[in-house]
């Protein structure tokens, strides 16, 4: 939700928008001033867009979210907001062992869509990831 994060996201898929058929953006902002819809961050409002967008669309979704946007167990706090929202997980893979990258195999009703969660940062955050590279 920081604006960093939306910059470096918007031109990897810029610059790479040739090589898919279609790809859409969605950002969650904290702090939405003067709007009247309220927009949840983390894992919470990520679902929330996905359940809206899946029963129009049915499309996978890569999800980046910063690890301080969940407990020690992400994996957890993803199946708790998916059942808030109505959202089966039948299969649950870690991809990268060393890394909390997951692939879910979902469903909403007869809708079946794949999520992939990336939670960045070590501890905290993408931040993590830089500060340990230069700290080498």
């Amino acid at each position: 939700d920081g604006h960093f994060d939306r910059q470096v996201i918007k031109d990897a898929l810029e610059k790479n928008k040739d090589k898919y058929c279609q790809i859409s953006l969605f950002i969650p902002e904290s702090g939405r001033k003067g709007k009247g819809r309220t927009i949840n961050t983390g894992i919470d409002g990520v679902l929330k867009f996905i359940k809206e967008d899946v029963t129009r669309f049915s499309l996978g979704y890569i999800v980046f979210i910063d690890k301080e946007h969940c407990s020690s167990d992400c994996e957890n706090d993803v199946n708790k907001f998916a059942n808030k929202y109505g959202i089966s997980i039948s299969v649950t893979q870690k991809i990268v062992e060393s890394l909390d990258v997951y692939k879910l195999t979902c469903s909403i009703g007869n809708k079946k869509f794949f999520m992939y969660f990336i939670f960045l940062g070590f501890y905290c955050c993408m931040e993590d990831f830089i500060l340990i590279k230069i700290c080498k």
